[in-house]
């Protein structure tokens, strides 16, 4: 829940080490709630998910700058 400007700032001044868990871990469930509650496979009940949780590192690593080297 850290704003994207004070990421910025921190990584500006050297922090080389943030932790994401908690976003990552609701990333993940609200991909989960979209599912529905319908029973399916593994496979096809993580798919969403398992996206979610894809879009938002591949937005932190482009957002923190970590994207181009």
């Amino acid at each position: 829940g850290v704003p994207d400007d004070q990421l910025r700032m921190a990584i500006d001044a050297g922090v080389r080490k943030v932790n994401f868990a908690t976003d990552l871990n609701c990333a993940f469930l609200s991909g989960v709630r979209e599912m529905g509650e319908e029973i399916l496979p593994v496979d096809r009940y993580m798919k969403l998910p398992t996206q979610r949780v894809r879009e938002f590192a591949v937005d932190r690593i482009i957002r923190l700058g970590a994207g181009h080297r």
